[in-house]
């Protein structure tokens, strides 16, 4: 998706399996040049296979604005994992991604190999990797994440040279088998 805003409007019955190219400028559910993404509801599968590209979020473009907007989930059973040193949901290695939002929804996502939050940020090449902020919320929100690697973040995080902005998870969401009596602010391990 370049620039604009995606939004994917499915059923319970709609399932969408998305898989990324094995080179760079190839995203899987890719986001670049500021492009944003809502997600209302479906069963989306997104598996990159590339080391510089995110299941769901920006991915390396060359000097194209590897860069995207704000990824908002709202509803549906999402599954997204990462390629190498990217994020299962956020910013692949050396990109740039917005506010990351979850209102609602059943959410497994996985960091790729080496560096990448299972949402957030990814990798360390020669550009540092980037998200916004994170914020997750939702009586009947369920996330599992995991990160490529165990020194990272499961949400955060992605590797020493990335940055992510604020991580808030709201009470009453389950993330990784706990459910949030309160909210808490910090990055999850």
């Amino acid at each position: 998706v370049i620039g604009g805003t995606l939004t994917i409007n499915g059923t319970d019955t709609d399932k969408l399996i998305l898989t990324g190219g094995t080179e760079w400028k190839a995203g899987c559910l890719g986001l670049c040049e500021g492009a944003s993404l809502i997600i209302n509801g479906g069963h989306i599968v997104a598996n990159s296979q590339y080391e510089d590209g995110s299941g769901i979020g920006s991915y390396w473009t060359g000097w194209n604005d590897p860069k995207c907007g704000s990824i908002t989930i709202n509803g549906g059973k999402i599954e997204a994992t990462g390629g190498t040193q990217s994020a299962g949901i956020g910013a692949g290695d050396q990109c740039k991604c917005g506010d990351i939002i979850i209102t609602g929804g059943t959410i497994t996502a996985t960091g790729g190999s080496q560096f990448g939050a299972g949402i957030g940020s990814g990798g360390s090449g020669w550009y540092s990797s980037e998200c916004g902020n994170i914020t997750i919320s939702g009586e009947n929100t369920v996330v599992t994440a995991a990160a490529g690697k165990q020194d990272y973040d499961d949400i955060g995080l992605g590797a020493d040279k990335g940055s992510c902005g604020t991580v808030t998870i709201k009470a009453g969401v389950t993330v990784n088998s706990t459910k949030y009596t309160s909210d808490h602010v910090g990055p999850i391990k």
